[in-house]
């Protein structure tokens, strides 16, 4: 557990480490980034994939829901801003210990934002025992 620059406190995933190591393993090494930038901005985890590159934001805080709300920001932030096209797909990963109820509401609200705006976005579940990420929501 660690507490970040606004106070609250997040139960860490042990680094991004294990889940870029996950993605390096599935995709290859040379198609993952940890900590790549664009400008003074630092995406938490790049894959490089052949329609362009998926932008992973790895939040860790007890809720759920203000994990969803601190990553989509910045994912849109680092994708899109000022008037830049950066990423195809934008990835918010968190720890899989949620409760039920709370991995239901924030994937129908992923769904909900991806049908009302179109935006390429999903949400994704680390395992820190077996070391694996969920399926796409």
């Amino acid at each position: 557990v660690r507490l970040d620059g606004k106070g609250l406190i997040r139960a860490g995933l042990d680094g991004d480490a294990a889940v870029t190591a996950f993605l390096a393993g599935k995709y290859g090494g040379d198609n993952v980034d940890q900590e790549s930038t664009i400008g003074s901005r630092r995406i938490d985890i790049v894959l490089k994939e052949r329609r362009g590159y998926v932008f992973y934001e790895i939040k860790t805080y007890p809720s759920l829901r203000t994990s969803v709300r601190e990553a989509l920001g910045q994912l849109l932030e680092y994708a899109h801003y000022p008037e830049s096209d950066n990423a195809c797909k934008l990835v918010i990963v968190t720890q899989s210990t949620h409760s039920d109820r709370s991995k239901r509401d924030a994937q129908r609200y992923i769904a909900r934002l991806r049908k009302l705006y179109h935006l390429p976005i999903c949400l994704r579940y680390f395992d820190m025992e077996s070391k694996t990420l969920s399926v796409a929501y």
